[in-house]
């Protein structure tokens, strides 16, 4: 159809906003997705997450019009998240898929689309590799854009998410224990996270970085030792007794 090709490699579809990564390719990906999903049930649920990159929110609502188009039932969250969070959203309301626009621990300039199955885990190669003939056979004019409707519901995933961490960790006991948590969020869609599952107690939990700024501060959103100078700044004069760093998804974490 003459579009570039869209591949997804490590679990997922990245370009440059604005150059690859654009809302006429998104649609397409969107449709792919749409279409791959009308094969699991008449009418699928599907999840729509994104993170605190530049446009995030303008991406996502472009995924739920297509969506909308095509007769799917979507939930699509108040707030960025962690790409987790969507994982075990798909699960704990039993949907058909989850898309969440996200580049992971890219530069601040990608974007991109991660795609996550019935199971919340990553895609296998074949359904990969599905979704790419499907989206490589399409055109701007088989896109199915509709306006969001009923069926698209605007979802608050973090009290279930925390609810199901509650049941593997003892969340009580933590938040009793008296620890110092710093949380160094780089600008990501954890913050907020952390803090409500261990604020109660006597546990406390700073977060830094946890604003938005798609620039990412300047530095890439990866936890690793070199991204991480003002988490290990404020660890020297802080009394910190517990330290955690996670990339823009909160898909990379590290303990610092």
């Amino acid at each position: 159809m003459g579009q570039p090709a869209i591949k997804f490699g490590t679990d997922g579809w990245r370009g440059v906003i604005g150059d690859d990564f654009t809302f006429a390719n998104l649609r397409l990906v969107a449709q792919g997705v749409a279409d791959y999903l009308k094969t699991k049930a008449p009418e699928p649920l599907a999840v729509i997450g994104y993170d605190c990159r530049f446009g995030a929110e303008a991406f996502s609502d472009e995924v739920a019009r297509v969506f909308a188009g095509n007769g799917l039932r979507t939930l699509i969250f108040d707030r960025p998240s962690p790409t987790q969070v969507a994982s075990w959203t798909v699960i704990d309301r039993k949907a058909a898929g989850a898309v969440a626009i996200t580049a992971s621990h890219n530069p601040y300039l990608f974007n991109g689309v991660k795609y996550k199955p019935e199971t919340g885990s990553s895609a296998p190669t074949e359904v990969i590799r599905e979704l790419e003939e499907r989206i490589a056979r399409l055109g701007p004019d088989d896109v199915k854009r509709g306006e969001r409707d009923e069926r698209v519901q605007v979802y608050n995933p973090m009290p279930a998410y925390v609810a199901q961490v509650g049941r593997m960790v003892d969340l009580d006991t933590l938040r009793a224990a008296g620890l110092k948590v710093l949380h160094e969020c780089m600008y990501g869609s954890g913050y907020g996270y952390l803090s409500g599952m261990l604020d109660g107690g006597s546990t406390r939990v700073t977060e830094l970085h946890a604003e938005r700024n798609p620039y990412f501060g300047g530095v890439n959103p990866e936890p690793i030792t070199p991204n991480l100078a003002a988490a290990l700044a404020t660890m020297r004069w802080s009394a910190s007794s517990t330290r955690a760093a996670a990339s823009s998804t909160s898909s990379r974490s590290t303990r610092c």
